[in-house]
């Protein structure tokens, strides 16, 4: 996953240094996005498995987020704008494609995964992947915010844009759906 997550960085920052003059805009978005981008990456591989969804969605949400940024009034809420956004790239992938999530396949476990993963580590992140997908997408999103990418609760509620009671019983539900799943396995 790292070496991934550092490819996309490396082609966001040569598509960056190819742009000859910068205006302020194109520097307060590169400024506020570059710390921003691995987090992005990190969310959307969680949420989507293949490669090259993961680059589109990514590519497309700062497309996005580079338009609209002069709109975004508070700069340090740019994160779960990015999330938002993102999240109906993934719906939208969902309803073109009818069925995004498949089951886990190796080149899954290649993004998630590097060279000093254990073996084990590896079976225990195919066993959790398998269960996500089990899960329905809303319970996905809410547990993946939460839990891989330590969003708070607020700003998980921003995102899915309902209430704070939903988003915590919808992460409760999510975590007892996984436990079942995984303990089941185990049987």
């Amino acid at each position: 996953m790292q070496l991934f997550e550092e490819k996309t960085h490396l082609h966001y920052t040569k598509w960056m240094s190819g742009q000859e003059k910068i205006s302020g805009k194109q520097k307060a978005f590169t400024d506020a996005y570059q710390l921003l981008h691995a987090q992005l990456v990190r969310f959307v591989q969680s949420m989507v498995y293949n490669r090259e969804d993961v680059k589109d969605i990514v590519a497309e949400t700062m497309l996005v987020a580079y338009e609209k940024f002069e709109t975004i009034r508070h700069k340090d809420a740019l994160l779960s704008y990015l999330f938002t956004v993102s999240s109906r790239l993934v719906y939208k992938l969902q309803d073109k494609k009818k069925q995004i999530y498949t089951a886990f396949d190796p080149e899954q476990a290649e993004q998630v995964s590097d060279d000093h993963t254990s073996a084990d580590s590896k079976v225990q992140l195919n066993e959790l992947y398998n269960a996500l997908d089990q899960l329905p997408l809303k319970q996905k999103e809410a547990i993946v915010l939460f839990e891989i990418s330590g969003l708070s609760l607020s700003e998980i509620q921003q995102i899915q844009g309902d209430s704070f009671s939903a988003v915590k019983s919808r992460i409760a539900r999510a975590r007892e759906s996984l436990k079942k799943i995984l303990e089941e396995e185990i049987v």
